[in-house]
């Protein structure tokens, strides 16, 4: 079996499609993190606090997370900061086979799973 063959295998199933588009429609409402502190089996310290700025509870994953939000945070210009952000599956599997990677997954059951991004921050529009 090829390399690229064996990479293009990674399959998503329904849960995960219905997760993820939970997700999205719980966006319309309020902001809601695709991963939280109870979700990642990691070993090493994470954050889950309150923000009384976006008056939310705030899901850090490491403390690099913690201090890189604390900066963002401080910046004027910053309207909301959304943590633990997914990516779209479909374009990160995309990127994956165009890039000759293997996406991440489960290795047992090639399941691939949903990426995220630490941060999407908006900012004020300055005009």
């Amino acid at each position: 079996m090829s390399k690229l063959k064996r990479r293009t295998e990674v399959t998503v199933n329904k849960e995960t499609v219905k997760k993820l588009n939970k997700w999205k429609k719980d966006l319309l409402e309020k902001y809601r993190p695709y991963l939280t502190v109870r979700d990642v089996n990691q070993i090493g310290r994470r954050h889950w606090l309150f923000c009384p700025i976006q008056k939310r509870h705030v899901h850090l994953l490491s403390d690099g997370e913690y201090r890189t939000y604390k900066k963002i945070l401080s910046s004027k210009s910053v309207v909301k900061i959304e943590e633990q952000y997914a990516l779209d599956i479909d374009e990160t599997l995309d990127i994956a086979i165009a890039l000759n990677a293997i996406h991440p997954r489960d290795w047992e059951t090639n399941l691939g799973y949903v990426m995220t991004t630490d941060f999407v921050v908006t900012y004020m529009n300055k005009r």
